[in-house]
């Protein structure tokens, strides 16, 4: 499975890529929203791992970009976040869910990818 992890913090960035890579996953990452978007369209991910706040484009833009494609229109995206401001937004321009990063474990990170990816 490949995952895009778009994260503006790197220790955090690092930290998913080593904990996905380490479970067999192709991983590729972005640190910024127009990144995010270009790796998108390069990479052709099959799950995404999205920080909200993000430089150059906001997390919730880049839902409702990649929404707008029919390529994307099922990619689970999960919205990384340290809070819940901005959730109901990005539910609305399609989020498939969201997971805290306050206290990200190993096991946290691979649920989430099992549990959003069986949605689809």
């Amino acid at each position: 499975m490949k995952i895009l992890v778009v994260e503006d913090e790197k220790p955090l960035l690092e930290l998913y890529k080593k904990i996905l890579v380490s479970n067999d996953y192709e991983v590729e990452t972005a640190e910024d929203g127009a990144v995010a978007l270009e790796k998108a369209e390069e990479f052709k991910p099959d799950f995404i791992f999205l920080d909200v706040l993000l430089p150059t484009l906001m997390g919730d833009d880049i839902i409702k970009i990649l929404r707008a494609k029919p390529a994307f229109k099922k990619t689970p995206i999960v919205v990384l976040t340290g809070t819940k401001l901005n959730m109901e937004e990005c539910f609305k321009l399609g989020a498939t869910g969201y997971m805290n990063k306050a206290g990200v474990t190993t096991q946290k990170i691979l649920d989430c990818v099992r549990m959003y990816s069986m949605l689809t």
